[in-house]
Formats: C-alpha cells, sequence, structure tokens
C-alpha cells in the first residue's frame, strides 16, 4: 500500500478510536467496519470513491480522497502526530456534518408501494430469466448471459428506479441506481461468460429481500453496503 493510501488507513483508525472514545459507539462500530474494507482493498482510491456513494459519508470521503491527492510527496516520512491529530479532528467534523444533512443512517422504515413491490417482483423475474438463460443447453451449470437478458434486466432496474423515487423510497432508489451501474458495467464491457456477475445479483436481491420488512440498523447496513458495492463494480469484477 503506498504512502498516502497507508495515511488514510492510519487517519480512520485514529478516528474510530476516537468516537469510541467519546462515546458514539455505534458510529465507531461503522467506521471499524470501513477501516476493515479499506484497509483490505486493493484499490484504497476506488474503496474511498465508493465510500462518497454512501449516504453520510461524502464528505469525509472527499477530505480522505483531498490528503491522498496533495499530501502523497510529502508521505515519505512518519507524518507528524500533530498533523495526524489536527487531519482526524477535520475528518470528525466532516463525518458530523454528514450525519447532520443527511437522511437518518436507520429512519423508520415503511414497507413499499404495491407499485415498488411489483417493480421488485418484476426485477427478480427478469434475473430468474437472466440465470436459466445463462444454463448451458444441458442444464448442467453456467455458459454465458444472453445480452438480450442483461437489456431486459437493465430496463426493470430503471423501471424500479422510478417507481421507488416516486414513492420515497430513498433506500429502494438507491439500490436501482447502484445495481443499474453494475449491470452497465457488465454489458458494456461484454462480461457475459463471468458467472460471478450472476452471484452478485443474487446477493444483492437477497439482501433487498431480506431488508424490505425490517426495520432493523443491521439489516439496513447490509443494504448499505451493498449498495456501495455495487456501485463500484470494478472493484467486484476486475
Amino acid at each position: 500500500m503506498s504512502g498516502e493510501y497507508g495515511y488514510i488507513v492510519r487517519l480512520l483508525r485514529k478516528l474510530e478510536f476516537l468516537l469510541a472514545q467519546r462515546g458514539e459507539q455505534r458510529e465507531a462500530g461503522r467506521m471499524g467496519q470501513i477501516v476493515q474494507r479499506i484497509a483490505r482493498a486493493d484499490d484504497v482510491r476506488a474503496a474511498v470513491k465508493a465510500l462518497y456513494a454512501v449516504e453520510g459519508y461524502d464528505r469525509l470521503a472527499m477530505r480522505l480522497l483531498y490528503y491522498a491527492d496533495t499530501l502523497g510527496p510529502l508521505l515519505t516520512e512518519l507524518p507528524d502526530e500533530q498533523l495526524i491529530d489536527y487531519h482526524v479532528e477535520q475528518l470528525t467534523r466532516a463525518l458530523h456534518k454528514d450525519q447532520d444533512v443527511a437522511p437518518s443512517p436507520h429512519p423508520v422504515r415503511r414497507l413499499p408501494s404495491q407499485d415498488v413491490t411489483g417493480a421488485i417482483d418484476q426485477f427478480v423475474t427478469s434475473l430468474r430469466d437472466l440465470r436459466r438463460g445463462a444454463e448451458d443447453e444441458g442444464g448442467g451449470g453456467f455458459d454465458q448471459i444472453r445480452r438480450e437478458h442483461l437489456e431486459v434486466l437493465l430496463e426493470k432496474a430503471h423501471d424500479l428506479g422510478m417507481a421507488a423515487e416516486a414513492d420515497n423510497a430513498t433506500d429502494i432508489s438507491r439500490f436501482a441506481a447502484s445495481v443499474s451501474t453494475f449491470i452497465r458495467f457488465v454489458h458494456d464491457r461484454t462480461l457475459f461468460r463471468d458467472v460471478r456477475v450472476v452471484n452478485i445479483l443474487d446477493n444483492a436481491v437477497l439482501t433487498l429481500q431480506t431488508v424490505l420488512p425490517s426495520v432493523g440498523a443491521d439489516d439496513f447496513d447490509s443494504l448499505t453496503q451493498t449498495i456501495q458495492l455495487l456501485a463500484d463494480p470494478a472493484t467486484l469484477l476486475e
């Protein structure tokens, strides 16, 4: 890991510790998950950019990218502790501003309208058709995704997004946008023989269906993480 990105991980670990010290245990727990994901990423910059797509973390992610871009040449030696503390305090303020202006990370969630649930059902049906169409002729396993099935799935994702926006179902709308990004990525790069595509879409839909009747914070976190991953498909498929 390069110096600037190692510095990002170090800042986030100190931020996690500071949040825990201040009694912000829930946010410290989420920050711990973020640190683990970024620290394990092959492309740290892409992981931070994906964080930008998550509600409540855009200012934090932008500041991290700024540090990486501007401090790279200066990080050949161990940074001064005062500089680290200053940056952590800036990150704390950025995080709190994100949380103040964003909707509550775990809002009280109502059941979606029939239009939204119907659009979800259509998306799931199209995914089922895509999966079946991708099997070899003998039905013995995966062969390749058919372009026409992928294009229909993209249409259904668009329909889902429109229905969710009309219903003010923000989390489902964000899911539809991120899954559309993922499908377009697969289509544009003709990744039709990559079985991971079907597995990722299956897991994403399962997460969405699990969250729908739930108001639990853990379930909402799982949907947020799914949205984050789908919004940056290169981290999953390249």
